[in-house]
């Protein structure tokens, strides 16, 4: 992803930039470095947004900052948000704290209709799902 990252910084592709932001955030997040993730998830999310992207911004940047926001409690993050989405502040902490409740509600039914335990179910498909280093 930082290959890429590099070639479309070198060609000026800031759409697909986005993109590879998203993954390097989501890798990071993976690792537990939250700033770096913070850092590239805002940074896709900036570029997602002057494009008005809505479709990446639901699908990809809510669920991960929310995500990034559940772990770390970082009370600027909605600010950071809210900012760059010219929402309030609350609205921002509203919207994080919905998607992480419907991540774990839909994890948690899929779950038990499986026969597995939700938090297990969850880590395992949020493995498959999110891109690999």
């Amino acid at each position: 992803f930082k290959q890429a990252l590099a070639l479309q910084i070198e060609s000026g592709n800031r759409y697909e930039l986005a993109g590879s932001y998203h993954a390097l955030g989501v890798i990071a997040e993976k690792q537990a470095q939250w700033k770096l993730a913070k850092e590239y998830l805002l940074t896709a999310f900036k570029i997602w947004s002057e494009f008005r992207d809505a479709d990446n911004i639901t699908a990809y940047f809510i669920p991960s900052i929310a995500r990034l926001y559940e772990a770390t409690q970082d009370e600027k993050l909605p600010a950071l948000v809210a900012d760059i989405s010219k929402t309030t502040v609350s609205e921002a902490q509203e919207a994080l704290r919905d998607s992480a409740k419907k991540q774990q509600l839909i994890y948690s039914a899929i779950a038990n209709l499986m026969g597995f335990h939700p938090q297990q179910f969850a880590k395992t498909v949020q493995s498959l799902l999110e891109p690999t280093i």
